[in-house]
Parts: C-alpha cells; structure tokens; sequence
C-alpha cells in the first residue's frame, strides 16, 4: 500500500484531476455540458456577419445548444459551415430552418431555430438545416434610413438653393434697400417727434392749462346763473304769448276779427284787385285820367 500511494502516485493522481476540472471547467463556460450528450447539425451560410463559435442557439428564446465549429472553403459559392450541437432530446423536425440574427442589442450573434412540435419527421444527427439571415438593425436602416436621408439631403440642397436664389436676388437688395431708407426716415421722424416734444408739448400743455383755467371760470359763471329766476322769466314770458295767441284766437276782439273774419279778407281782396285793374287802365288809357284841356283852358283865358 505504502508503494501504490507514492508521492510520485499522489502526483499523478492530482495532475489528472486537475486535467479533469480544468476540461470540465471550461467547457462549463463555453456552455458544453459534457455530462449531457448532444447531436450536431450542419448549417451553411454565404456570410456570417460576426458569428463566432461558442455563440448560442435559441428556440423560442430557449437555448438549446452552441455553435461548436466554423468551418469555411472559399471555392464554394457558400463557404461557411457551421456545426451546431444541440441537446439530444430535442430533436429538429424537418424544414425547420436556423436564422442568424443577433443576440440583443449590444450582444454579438447568435442562431434561433424554429421548431414545430407537431411536426412528423426530424432530421438525423449531422443533417444539414436550411439557413437564414434576419436584417441586422444596420441593414434596415440602411434599407429604410439611407434612401429618406437621400432624399432629405435632396430636399435640403433644393432648399438651399432656393435660399441662396432669394439672398442672392435684385428683390431682396432692393428690399434691404427699402428696409434702410425706411429706417432711416424713422430716425428722422424719431429726431422730429423728439424736438416736438421738447419744445412744442410743453407750450400746448401750457395753453391746455389755460383753457382749462379759462373753462373753470366759466363754469363759475355758469354756477353763479339762477337758473331758476331764469326759467321764471321764460314761464312767464310763454303765458304771456299764450295770452296773445289765446285773444287773436277770440272773434270778438280786433285782432280776432281781423285773422278770422272773412268777410274783411274778401273785402280787402276785391280792393286789391280793382287797385290792379286801375293801374292797368291807367297805364293803358292815361288820357282818361289826365285832363290837358286845363292847360287850353288856360290859353283861352289869356286870349280872352
């Protein structure tokens, strides 16, 4: 016994051991569980826009295996095969297909499988598995982005251009142009309604003071009025006018008799009108009116 646990025996014994762990060790953080057994598939892709070995593969966001090998020929139109083992007791039905996407945001790539439970066949270990590759977020947005860039940046250079064709128009220096000419009048303008103000306001105000004065005196005066005695005189002022209208409305009186009575209007109506009819004769037939046999007469008497 002494022999067979030598310190050379003892050696040996730790030096595999620490073999052992250190297999077991690091296959435990590439993820291979060597105390479960695995198949491997085969899958082929054109390009494998980062995809390293050890990276995971995932069904319905389990992960079921890793990427064990990458192997390449660069005579083939898909140089790319990689191996895949996958836990034995999931099995992949056939058509499943292996997508090559990537393992979230700032994670690298990895592979998601699709499989179809209801499925009836399923491939045999080191079958090959029909391949894919999802658009990368670069990849979209270089497929949607770039193109509405473009046409932004086009938009803008249009925009720019018609920016500059305006900055760089007649209209618009001749606009500066108004724009100056128009300030500068106001500065004027400005300057004048200042010298108003300083000189002219100051001799309105004054005068406004007067007025005012002048309105309050005014306004004395008018207080001072008695207004009631005035009144008075103007009641008194309308009886009286009332008693005049009120006697020539009376027939018996003069004044009555003359607004009411026709007879008097009628009267001095035909005197009016055999006045008229007189003149008219008289202009027409003076010698009716006019005796000159007076002068004759008067001859006669000398002659006699």
């Amino acid at each position: 016994m002494k022999k067979i646990f030598s310190r050379e025996v003892k050696i040996g014994l730790l030096v595999v051991l620490t073999g052992v762990v250190l297999f077991y060790g690091l296959n435990f953080l590439k993820g291979v569980n060597i105390l479960n057994p695995t198949n491997y598939y085969k899958v082929e892709y054109a390009d494998l826009a980062g995809l390293t070995e050890d990276a995971s593969v995932f069904s319905k966001g389990y992960k079921i295996g890793r990427v064990s090998e990458i192997s390449y020929d660069y005579t083939k139109e898909i140089p790319f095969v990689v191996t895949l083992d996958i836990e034995r007791d999931i099995q992949i039905p056939e058509g499943a297909v292996a997508q090559l996407t990537s393992d979230g945001l700032i994670g690298g790539k990895c592979i998601k499988i699709e499989i179809d439970p209801t499925a009836a066949t399923f491939l045999s270990r080191g079958d090959t598995i029909k391949s894919q590759v999802e658009p990368s977020l670069m990849d979209a947005l270089e497929k949607d982005l770039v193109p509405k860039v473009n046409q932004i940046v086009s938009s803008a250079d249009s925009l720019l251009l018609s920016v500059r064709a305006i900055t760089e128009g007649e209209d618009l220096k001749e606009s500066l142009t108004n724009i100056k000419s128009i300030t500068s009048n106001l500065e004027t303008t400005t300057n004048d309604l200042n010298v108003v103000i300083k000189n002219d306001v100051p001799r309105i105000v004054k005068k406004v003071d007067n007025v005012a004065g002048s309105l309050a005196q005014v306004g004395e005066k008018v207080n001072r009025i008695d207004f009631e005695k005035t009144m008075n005189g103007v009641d008194s002022t309308v009886v009286g006018l009332q008693t005049i209208v009120d006697k020539c409305n009376q027939k018996d009186g003069t004044i009555g008799l003359l607004l009411n009575d026709k007879t008097l209007y009628n009267n001095l109506t035909g005197i009016s009108r055999n006045a008229d009819s007189l003149v008219v004769d008289l202009k027409q037939n003076p010698k009716r009116y006019v005796h000159f046999s007076l002068f004759g007469a008067k001859d006669k008497k000398d002659k006699k």
